[in-house]
């Protein structure tokens, strides 16, 4: 299993959309919630709803809404830091052979 940094400002429009396709909730599982970011998308259009082309491009264009870190490969996804969940980058075999150790020593 390998996954691989990428700068925010080396994202993209396959990356997010590889992202968005690890998500449950789409651009809200990856969009900060703040004042700035709805500041940003309250300038960008007049209109409720942006098309998936659209917002990818905001998204590459500000990529300072982005939450962070996001780390993925292929099938997994971690958004922000959580030292319970990053583990899931780690091989199975691998974290049962480091619980063990630490766990008889």
């Amino acid at each position: 299993m390998q996954f691989k940094k990428i700068k925010y400002k080396d994202l993209s429009q396959k990356n997010i959309s590889h992202i968005l396709s690890l998500t449950e909730r789409g651009f809200d599982d990856i969009i900060i919630d703040g004042n700035k970011t709805q500041e940003l998308l309250k300038n960008r259009s007049s209109n409720d709803t942006m098309s998936f082309s659209t917002m990818t491009s905001f998204i590459l264009r500000h990529s300072e809404i982005l939450k962070s870190p996001i780390i993925f490969d292929n099938c997994h996804l971690q958004i922000g830091y959580n030292k319970d969940d990053i583990r899931q980058f780690i091989p199975r075999n691998q974290r049962k052979i480091w619980l063990t150790k630490n766990l008889f020593n």
